[in-house]
């Protein structure tokens, strides 16, 4: 009776102990001696590493040895590897459902959980899948080495990370929609209502951001990335139209870093053209030229660097530079005779006129 109290005693001990973790207290067993834990613990991790398992790899084999035996009730990978972590460093045992689950993993019976193995014993356990064909071709040495043991946990470690990246972070039909968005705003930004554009531009900007924070394969973070300075050029345009060349001016340079990112030169030319529009409009026709300047050392043929040409001289002519224009304009009309570049709708649209208000300096 005296011993069923000190068993009950220990038992809820190790639950209040396990208050906060996601150990699931049914799983876990108070360890009244010390020696027992630690014991037990450093088989349970020599185990592992003797077949070349990682925790997760170890939750797996776990998992797969419940369904084995019927048993679909079991929790997640990641809590089991957590649960094995806390095993292997003796703070608790695991109840008897793991241990008999552990000696399906190992192939051993159950007589012997926590029990040096008899030489050769230790990589018998049940078949593994085809696709893992060349861990049960290494298990053929009787005695694992270090070696052996490093070798096979890194090619585990490389299958697992290889897996996680192999998870997609946004599916095709989306990039596709955010594709035709980008597309239509492009075209409706010519004849529509600036204000009701700009929110619908800042809507899908905000949806390609949030998709750019998520784990993304490098193709489709690249179109990600062009369709966002896409819609930034377009934003600043409208912000210009609306009357507020400085966000414009904001919103040039965030579209900015996502063209350096992917290093898209035609993308950073409209940008410089934009970035050019609301300097101009800000009352900074020098700045204006420069922006325009230097837009052409990213694109020097099609419609673009047309417009910066002709932007660069009328920013000549609102800072009093009578002779300034003539040259913009001469090489505008050559450069317009170019065939455009391939690449996004965006990057060929025209400049819009300002629409808001008529505003005062030359033209």
């Amino acid at each position: 009776m005296e011993w069923g109290r000190t068993a009950a005693t220990h038992r809820v001990k190790a639950i209040r102990d396990n208050a906060g973790h996601s150990v699931p207290r049914r799983n876990c067993l108070a360890l009244p001696y010390g020696s027992m834990s630690s014991e037990l613990a450093a088989w349970l991790r020599r185990q592992r590493e003797d077949r070349g398992w990682t925790r997760t790899e170890l939750a797996r084999q776990l998992i797969r040895a419940a369904r084995a035996r019927g048993d679909t009730s079991m929790p997640g990978a990641g809590n089991i590897s957590h649960n094995i972590y806390r095993w292997e460093r003796g703070a608790v045992i695991p109840a008897e459902r793991y241990k008999l689950l552990y000696c399906g993993a190992f192939g051993i019976p159950f007589s012997q959980f926590g029990t040096a193995l008899p030489p050769g014993m230790v990589d018998t356990g049940p078949a593994v899948p085809a696709a893992s064909a060349y861990r049960e071709l290494l298990s053929s040495d009787p005695a694992p080495s270090a070696i052996r043991r490093e070798v096979l946990m890194a090619a585990h470690e490389g299958s697992e990370h290889a897996e996680r990246a192999e998870q997609r972070g946004i599916g095709e039909a989306t990039l596709e929609q955010f594709r035709a968005d980008v597309t239509q705003l492009a075209v409706a930004d010519l004849t529509g209502e600036t204000f009701g554009l700009f929110t619908e531009m800042r809507r899908v900007r905000n949806r390609i951001a949030e998709a750019l924070g998520r784990r993304q394969w490098p193709r489709d973070a690249t179109e990600l990335y062009l369709l966002a300075g896409c819609l930034s050029a377009l934003m600043a345009a409208a912000a210009v139209n609306l009357g507020y060349p400085q966000a414009a001016g904001e919103l040039t340079r965030a579209g900015w870093a996502y063209a350096t990112i992917i290093d898209h030169r035609p993308l950073m030319a409209r940008l410089r053209l934009c970035a050019a529009y609301a300097a101009y409009w800000s009352g900074h026709p020098e700045a204006a030229s420069d922006l325009a300047r230097s837009g052409l050392g990213f694109l020097a043929d099609g419609q673009a660097a047309a417009q910066l040409h002709l932007f660069g001289g009328l920013a000549a002519a609102r800072r009093g530079d009578a002779q300034g224009p003539r040259a913009p304009r001469r090489t505008a009309r050559d450069r317009r005779r170019v065939r455009l570049l391939p690449g996004h709708p965006v990057l060929l649209r025209r400049l819009p006129a300002v629409r808001s208000r008529r505003r005062g300096g030359s033209h």
